[in-house]
Order: structure tokens, then sequence, then C-alpha cells
């Protein structure tokens, strides 16, 4: 299998939450790169689960939506 290849970025945080995230990296033992990452991972998969419960809500949105349809159309005369 063949190794990831990482690509450098430049990011300007304010200096207060840089002096926060080199408090973390030294309790925990990791550099910045690992946090970075494990922060990004984190989000993306947050997003991602954000965007599987709104698809989900939208779903259950169209049933009711449905099932309100057939009820009116039903007590037609």
């Amino acid at each position: 299998m063949e190794r990831e290849r990482y690509a450098r970025v430049a990011v300007t945080l304010p200096r207060s939450l840089l002096e926060t995230v080199d408090g973390v990296c030294g309790e925990r033992g990791y550099t910045r790169s690992e946090f970075f990452r494990a922060a990004i991972r984190h989000y993306l998969d947050h997003l991602a689960e954000k965007n599987l419960d709104e698809k989900k809500e939208e779903e259950k949105q169209k049933k009711k939506r449905k099932k309100g349809s057939f009820l009116r159309s039903a007590n037609l005369p």
C-alpha cells in the first residue's frame, strides 16, 4: 500500500488560541500537526453526522407531509 502524501498548509490563528493548542499538545504529548489533523478529522466527522441527521429529519418530514396529504384526500366526498 502506498504511503499517504502530506501537504504543508499555513493557518493564521489568534496568538491566544495557539498558546492554548500548544498547552494541550504539551500535556498530551502531541505535535501541532497531530493535534490539527485530529481536530480536523473530528470536525469533519461531526459535519458528516450532522448532515446525516439533517437528511433523516428531511425524510421524516417528507413522510409526514405524504401521510397528511393522503389523510386529507381520504376525507373528500
